[in-house]
């Protein structure tokens, strides 16, 4: 089996496995150099849309475009989508206060259309496209410039789990680690504290958890973490969820155990969860 295959099947059974990436660039604030015109704003190089575009003013070699993706996180891939008008020599930068700016990439023979800049292991919360050589007569022009945290996995699939009451047969816990968006684990209805955990196997990173709740949500909770599953440590809290889908990102925590541990409903009955994620590294 060659190296191709392999690398294939792995990729496969990762995203099996729950594994994301995130474009932490996506809506996120922008600044840049100069534009060209009302309608190549920097943010449109962050808005999602492929047809939008930031364009620099046409005079003066090197122009350069900043994201502040909001607080310092792991970056593992920068995605440039060039308009015409590319850069054919650029430099990527990070930095965490956007004044002292470290170079991790350099090219000097850019070829425009797509750039993939893959295998970063850097962390920053402002990255940079500093561009100083046009491929043409006029300045430098992106569609999209979207930065990639680390793959995380969801390391909460199928692990061994327990709570503190199911409601009936049909809502096991098993059922909220299980990947089924539709099957859930539901506690009793009579009762205001209510818990849930999951155990990851082994210490983990936990970065961040995805709860996916039923219409019987919770109003308060917790996310706890623990080493022994006896000691536990809160890492988030909230007083004021609203259901549906609550991700809870840049937890930056360390556990064997991670709970949701339920203070207050959002109606009467009890709380119920179709799924609980745990991404970590």
């Amino acid at each position: 089996m060659n190296s191709n295959v392999i690398a294939v099947l792995i990729l496969s059974l990762l995203f099996a496995g729950g594994a994301t990436a995130q474009n932490l660039a996506l809506h996120k604030k922008g600044n840049a150099s100069s534009v060209e015109t009302d309608g190549t704003q920097a943010y449109k190089v962050f808005d999602g849309d492929p047809v939008s575009r930031w364009g620099s003013a046409e005079t003066g070699g090197e122009q350069w475009i900043t994201v502040d993706v909001g607080t310092t996180t792991a970056i593992s891939k920068i995605v440039l989508k060039w308009e015409s008008a590319f850069a054919k020599a650029y430099q990527i930068q990070v930095s965490d206060n956007a004044k002292n700016w470290t170079t991790i990439f350099a090219t000097t023979t850019g070829d425009g259309g797509i750039d993939e800049i893959a295998g970063i292991k850097n962390s920053a919360r402002y990255i940079k496209v500093n561009a100083t050589e046009r491929a043409t007569g006029f300045g430098y022009s992106l569609f999209e410039m979207e930065v990639f945290d680390s793959l995380m996995v969801n390391v909460a699939l199928n692990k061994a789990s327990t709570a503190s009451s199911i409601e009936t047969d049909g809502t096991q816990i098993a059922k909220a680690f299980d990947g089924n968006a539709t099957s859930r684990w539901a506690s009793q209805e009579n009762s205001a504290i209510e818990w849930i955990e999951v155990d990851l196997g082994k210490r983990t990173v936990v970065n961040s958890v995805v709860l996916k709740w039923e219409l019987a949500y919770a109003k308060a909770y917790q996310i706890q973490v623990s080493d022994d599953a006896i000691k536990w440590r809160t890492i988030f809290s909230t007083t004021n969820a609203d259901g549906d889908i609550d991700d809870i990102k840049n937890l930056k925590a360390t556990g064997r155990y991670v709970r949701v541990y339920a203070t207050k409903r959002a109606i009467p009955f009890g709380y119920s969860l179709f799924e609980l994620e745990v991404y970590g590294e």
